[in-house]
């Protein structure tokens, strides 16, 4: 393939107009910030506990305790199985329902969803490239990530992150059903919110992606349950399995500790057979929880009060409305087409009418479990409130699962009132309504953005490249690029250059560069950096581009192997700010001759 031919093109008014407005994340901004969180990731992986466990090393504490419950899961289930399968209330149509549930919940996400890294600022080659070791299996704060050690079990890379987010989000379609039927009282209520949240485009977007709210979704929806369920019938095995899923769940990144809290309004809505309330239970659950999670919260505080200041992108949670009675466009629930619009409707008016329910009946247990609930979950997913798109969509993922609850109780609660021969087709009418929805909105389960773009042309094309090379490495200013070390996870046999030697030391082997979009990026849009306008990007064959990256195109008589054009999003907030319209992605190969 022959390079395109693009002439330098100055930016107009409306492009100045749109630099002064545009504002980078503060997460992303300036070397200083960046490296204080550096050094907090380094205080984070040096060697504590030394714990060798199926041949993964684990350093430092909350690491530790992360590793030993997800080890503690397996040993618990088959007893809590044992327990539930013993109870009167269990029947062979609930495990059948069950499992056609999770089968068709993971036939729908594996044909249908994203399969691609959707982590803006390319974070989520970051996060992988981290996964292959387990005694770096911490986030960009210093923070162990629970998520990111089931990644590593599940085989790491990209092909384990997909696999474990289908699973996952499948059996959390199981685990909605189930925590809906106990807290309700309605088997109808649980399936038509399992089916709602298997039939929901948000979720089968998110799950085969990198996404940690995923799992973090999925054990929180299986703790809840098994804590109810435990409480309520007085099951050691359960609840100790319920303590486990919810702990992990805390554990999934720094944002996610807040989860925890759920155990309490999960289990005192439990009600036992002699119509008491289990408070001695709860109060274990929550000591033994505390216990488990302590010294992660010691590692979120220690990694907060290491920034410098409060970043920019966190705050109040985000609610349906905002500024009196004006919708807010930051709650995903009126985000279409990710969540169709009527959904969003009734996730809103069925939770009010519960709430007025429980009043007028004096019903606590449910306004506990089938408010309550939902809105910590809210709460949660609302603290961070700005960001790059999808940030809205990952973060409000358990909340829009959640909600579901509210509208489950309403559909049976509808479904009395009918008579006996139509409320048989109520659950009917209720998955017609889902599918027809979710087969009208393709662009709701598979996200097409610039990042998903080009991580789709990035992954396909190594694949068609030999087994042996190297890849051009280059440094994480501004943004970090797709690095080196994701390139390595798809191609293990490949070494990597630093970009400021290729010309004075061209390896012997195959060379490759990859001009992703941070190449492309333009300095001027980025506020808060060391040396604004110090850095003009340079006119090429394929575009305006970095220094850097012009510096490393211009090192050597390339060979184009693949490009893909990729077009500037709209709005801005779905791209990283390109300096021309179209960014030119391609990889580039050099032999030694």
């Amino acid at each position: 393939m022959v390079a395109p031919d693009v002439r330098p093109v100055l930016p107009g008014a409306a492009a100045a107009a749109d630099a002064r407005r545009f504002v980078l994340p503060r997460r992303a901004r300036g070397p200083r910030l960046r490296r204080r969180r550096l050094a907090v990731y380094d205080r984070a992986v040096a060697p504590g506990i030394d714990l060798q466990l199926l041949g993964l090393r684990a350093a430092s504490l909350p690491l530790t305790l992360i590793v030993l419950m997800v080890l503690a899961v397996p040993v618990a289930l088959p007893s809590a199985a044992v327990e539930l399968g013993r109870l009167p209330t269990c029947r062979r149509r609930d495990a059948l329902f069950a499992a056609a549930l999770f089968a068709v919940a993971l036939a729908l996400r594996t044909a249908l969803g994203s399969h691609a890294l959707i982590h803006e600022n390319h974070h989520g080659y970051r996060y992988l490239a981290w996964s292959s070791a387990l005694n770096v299996l911490a986030d960009a704060h210093g923070v162990p990530s629970a998520h990111l050690v089931l990644v590593r079990l599940a085989g790491g890379g990209d092909s384990g992150a997909f696999a474990l987010g289908a699973v996952l989000s499948a059996v959390a379609a199981v685990a909605l059903a189930a925590y809906t039927a106990q807290v309700t009282r309605s088997r109808l209520a649980g399936a038509a919110a399992g089916a709602l949240l298997a039939l929901q485009p948000l979720a089968i977007a998110l799950a085969t992606t990198e996404e940690f709210m995923v799992s973090a979704s999925a054990l929180c929806l299986a703790g809840v349950a098994l804590l109810h369920v435990g409480a309520a019938r007085g099951l050691r095995a359960t609840t100790a399995l319920g303590v486990l899923c919810l702990s992990l769940a805390a554990c999934a990144r720094e944002i996610t500790l807040p989860l925890a809290a759920l155990a309490v309004p999960a289990m005192l809505s439990a009600r036992r057979p002699d119509g008491t309330t289990p408070w001695r239970a709860t109060a274990a659950v929550v000591a033994a929880m505390t216990a488990l999670l302590l010294p992660q919260a010691a590692r979120v505080v220690a990694a907060w009060r290491a920034l410098p200041s409060t970043p920019g992108y966190m705050g109040a949670p985000n609610l349906p409305w905002s500024d009196g009675m004006h919708r807010n466009a930051a709650w995903v629930g009126w985000m279409e087409p990710y969540i169709p619009r009527a959904e969003g409707w009734a996730m809103v008016l069925a939770l009010a009418a519960l709430v007025a329910w429980s009043l007028r009946t004096k019903d606590a247990r449910l306004a506990l479990g089938a408010a309550v609930v939902p809105l910590i979950a809210l709460a949660q997913g609302g603290l961070v409130r700005t960001g790059w798109f999808p940030t809205g969509l990952r973060h409000q993922l358990l909340s829009m699962a959640m909600l579901l609850i509210p509208v489950g109780w309403a559909v049976a609660a509808g479904a009395a009132r009918l008579p006996p021969t139509w409320r048989r087709g109520a659950l009917a009418a209720v998955v017609a309504l889902a599918a027809v929805a979710l087969w009208r909105r393709p662009a709701g389960y598979r996200i097409d953005a610039p990042h998903t773009r080009e991580y789709r042309f990035f992954h396909d094309a190594l694949a068609t490249l030999p087994a042996d090379g190297s890849v051009v490495e280059f440094s994480d200013e501004p943004l970090p690029h797709v690095g080196a070390g994701w390139v390595r996870a798809q191609r293990p046999r490949w070494g990597a250059v630093d970009a400021a030697a290729l010309s004075r030391e061209p390896p012997p082997g195959p060379l490759f560069l990859l001009l992703d979009r941070v190449c492309f990026v333009d300095p001027a849009r980025f506020e808060g950096t060391a040396r604004p306008g110090s850095v003009v990007p340079r006119a090429t064959p394929f575009g305006r581009m970095l220094p850097e990256c012009a510096d490393a195109l211009a090192a050597l008589p390339w060979r184009t192997v693949a490009m893909r054009s990729i077009s500037r999003a709209t709005p801005r907030t779905y791209d990283i700010p390109s300096t021309d319209p179209v960014a030119h992605l391609a990889i580039l190969r050099w032999d030694h001759p």
